[in-house]
């Protein structure tokens, strides 16, 4: 009888474990988001910037490609900060390398807040130009977004870069995108009616 005790209490402790450890290997697993954002520019120019995130727990890290300067890529790595139920937050400070046609590191921050069917997103980051502090430069990409379905939203969008161009400081835009599955597509149109439109068109999948 003692024995048929002790297997049912191991037989429970192994059934208590199970769930335990399967969350732990959950929680563990790499989530990665690869971005491919194709800009088109008047006169057929055209620049492609492929970006690639990883992160595990509260470890977040990164790979770009001509966002900072062409033929440029930037290596980073940053914490996660979440949290909030009806407003959700999450916040990574970074730190960057880079290489190629511009050299140098950089200090950045990605931040996303979530209200009921609005969102704010942005990231920026300031880059400290190895070869010449004259270059050093403030980037920024800031959304924000309305969602009327979970599938499709539609919001604002601006930018500060130095990949191009163009008579005005900061881009800035409409956007409207939709979701399929781990797929989102969004396309963005800036500067219209201020001489020099473009178009941005973002594939993003989730994995």
């Amino acid at each position: 009888m003692k024995k048929r005790w002790i297997l049912l209490a191991m037989a429970f402790t192994a059934l208590y474990e199970v769930p335990v450890i399967a969350q732990e290997q959950e929680t563990k697993s790499w989530a990665f988001d690869i971005e491919a954002n194709s800009y088109f520019f008047k006169g057929g120019d055209y620049i492609f910037l492929p970006v690639v995130k990883a992160d595990k727990d509260w470890l977040h890290t990164e790979v770009r490609y001509n966002y900072e300067d062409l033929k440029t890529v930037s290596g980073w790595a940053g914490y996660n900060f979440s949290g909030g139920e009806k407003t959700a937050y999450v916040i990574t400070p970074m730190v960057g390398v880079l290489t190629g046609q511009t050299k140098g590191v950089a200090a950045g921050l990605e931040f996303s807040l979530a209200f009921g069917k609005f969102e704010f997103y942005s990231e920026g980051e300031y880059v400290w130009d190895a070869a010449n502090p004259e270059y050093n430069f403030f980037y920024n990409w800031s959304d924000i977004t309305y969602s009327p379905q979970d599938w499709w939203w539609i919001g604002f969008s601006g930018q500060r870069t130095r990949l191009f161009t163009t008579d005005l400081a900061y881009q800035r835009g409409f956007l409207i995108g939709a979701s399929l599955k781990q797929w989102a597509f969004t396309g963005y149109l800036y500067n219209l009616g201020y001489g020099e439109p473009f178009f941005l068109f973002t594939i993003g999948v989730e994995f």
